[in-house]
């Protein structure tokens, strides 16, 4: 059974259930899974030590949300111009916030840098903004080859004001798409995980790449 007709299925049910106790279905909700133990160990390259490799402090600013995926609705993509979200099926919190704790978690848990603390009012060295542009269900026109997706972009920018050195603004763009295991939504939810993962993942090397510059 196709992404699409998922879809037609859940939304009958929703009108059987409906029309049977004139009452909407119960709200499922999900959760992004945690990064696993291996992304969240510090990489190293057997060449430093871990303190001759600290950066600076860094402040990372909540991320925004494309208009697209500012709800807690798990949304779907079908085709190149048919989109919506799943009505009754929705993330446990909202999207910009679980991506967020989980880029700090994954930073901090790198151990490259001094400090890493996600607000806007936060002093640091290395500032990042950014915005979530992907974080939803993606399938064929006819709703088949479901794949959970992630993007982000990033806008980073490094000073050293103790050596007035500064690294121009680089915006990062990062996407991975994985394919689910099957059609329920349980899969999903897990491909759109592993997606983001793999993002987060990449992010987290360019910015300790930019990072380092100001910092060398």
């Amino acid at each position: 059974m196709g992404a699409g007709t998922r879809r037609i299925a859940a939304v009958a049910l929703a009108l059987g259930v409906a029309a049977c106790r004139s009452s909407a279905p119960p709200v499922e909700e999900f959760l992004l899974a945690p990064l696993s133990a291996e992304r969240l160990e510090p990489p190293s390259d057997g060449t430093m030590s871990s303190a001759a490799r600290r950066l600076p402090p860094l402040r990372l600013e909540p991320l925004v949300a494309r208009g697209f995926l500012d709800r807690r609705e798990i949304c779907w993509r079908e085709g190149p111009v048919r989109a919506g979200p799943y009505r009754y099926r929705r993330w446990g919190e909202p999207p910009t916030e679980a991506v967020t704790r989980q880029l700090v978690e994954l930073l901090r848990a790198r151990g490259r840098f001094a400090q890493v603390d996600a607000s806007a009012l936060a002093d640091g060295w290395v500032r990042i903004t950014g915005e979530l542009l992907a974080l939803h269900e993606e399938s064929g026109e006819a709703g088949d080859d479901p794949h959970g997706v992630a993007a982000i972009e990033l806008s980073i920018e490094a000073t050293d004001p103790e050596r007035n050195v500064r690294v121009p603004r680089r915006i990062v763009h990062v996407e991975r798409r994985v394919a689910a295991a099957d059609d329920s939504i349980d899969a999903l939810v897990a491909a759109i995980s592993a997606a983001l993962s793999e993002v987060l993942v990449e992010l987290a090397a360019q910015i300790e790449e930019v990072a380092a510059q100001a910092a060398s």
